[in-house]
């Protein structure tokens, strides 16, 4: 997921040193080809993008933190979601940026590592998240009194764990296969972060990224909420017993998360066809301006996903919309204890479920 066009270009079989050069002689033309007006507008519309990350995500954390009537099941796994576009934010949009207006890599080492690290890593467990999401969402629907069982605090937070392990130990190879190198130029030595291409082969990663990281979980996915809005909006069983309030409360948390999945497909959906276009189409020049905007307007898109989560919170749920008023506003909220745990909202959330079951019984 590189920030250059042409960072995965090149002949595979040259050496590690001809490959950089040529990336980095590929770096000083399209540093050359912005002018002045471009170059505003990249930094204006990559700091909307860091605003939206940074300051939206943590704008619902503390509002989680802030309000124990948010801190539910599904709001837990948000949470998760912020901590990654957050990393998006502080890692990767500035970062990126950087390679469109400098010519030297100004970060060192280690953010070139965790620059590449974080952005697959953030991907990956953004889309993982997604699809538990969805199938806490099926359970505690479709089958509630399993769930009500199934679905404790405890297991919770060892399925996150494992997700972000997981999710970790497959992204890790980036911290190796990335790093700075010093690079001889006209002007004197430049500092460069790249990709050393004899341990990597980028073309077979990112077809697996497509198919097993976007197209095989979205399907997943599609798949379920389908169930899931049969039973909420046509289902003739227990839940056309059960109180409207209940049914109707259901329906808005689905329709969030739906717009949530439907703003990652639409936004990772870009950049993935434009790597694909990349490695197959033979009319691909990835030296000519069309194809280097085309390359920073996947990049952008992909990273405005980290910052929209946040807009569709405010716009789609009451309660985070109320919340974020409160908390922008300086208005007093229901105050709870600093330490209060999720497990004390986790089982009232259970009995809620329990009494709600009884009442659709």
């Amino acid at each position: 997921m590189e920030g250059v066009v042409f960072a995965n270009l090149g002949d595979e079989n040259s050496t590690e040193v001809n490959n950089t050069n040529f990336r980095h002689n590929m770096s000083l033309e399209v540093n050359s080809i912005f002018s002045k007006a471009e170059r505003a507008a990249l930094i204006v519309a990559y700091t909307f993008v860091f605003f939206c990350c940074v300051f939206g995500n943590l704008l619902i954390m503390i509002v989680v933190f802030l309000h124990r009537r948010l801190r539910t099941v599904t709001n837990f796994f948000l949470i998760n979601l912020a901590v990654a576009d957050l990393c998006v934010g502080v890692f990767c949009v500035f970062q990126n940026l950087s390679l469109y207006l400098m010519n030297s890599w100004p970060f060192g080492n280690f953010l070139c590592k965790m620059y590449h690290f974080i952005q697959s890593l953030t991907y990956t467990a953004s889309i993982t998240i997604l699809m538990i999401i969805c199938i806490e969402r099926y359970m505690a629907i479709v089958h509630p009194l399993w769930s009500k069982h199934a679905v404790t605090l405890k297991r919770l937070r060892v399925v996150i764990a494992f997700v972000w392990l997981i999710c970790a130990v497959y992204c890790c190879p980036r911290l190796i296969i990335y790093g700075t190198a010093e690079i001889p130029s006209p002007s004197g030595t430049t500092i460069e972060c790249f990709l050393q291409r004899r341990y990597y082969d980028s073309e077979v990663y990112d077809i697996v990224n497509f198919v097993f990281l976007l197209i095989v979980p979205l399907v997943i996915i599609i798949i379920l909420y389908t169930i899931i809005g049969i039973r909420l909006w046509r289902g003739k069983q227990c839940l056309s017993q059960a109180p409207r309030t209940i049914i109707n409360a259901r329906r808005k948390v689905v329709r969030l998360l739906l717009a949530v999945v439907l703003s990652f497909a639409l936004c990772n959906l870009p950049f993935h066809a434009r790597k694909l276009w990349q490695y197959w189409s033979p009319n691909f020049n990835g030296g000519t301006k069309e194809s280097v905007f085309i390359t920073i307007g996947t990049t952008l898109l992909l990273y405005f996903n980290s910052g929209i989560n946040p807009i569709l919170y405010a716009f789609l749920s009451n309660n985070f919309r109320n919340s974020m008023k409160d908390v922008l506003c300086c208005r007093k909220y229901q105050n709870t204890s600093r330490f209060t745990s999720y497990r004390s909202n986790a089982r009232n959330a259970q009995r809620q479920q329990r009494s709600s079951i009884v009442q659709i019984g």
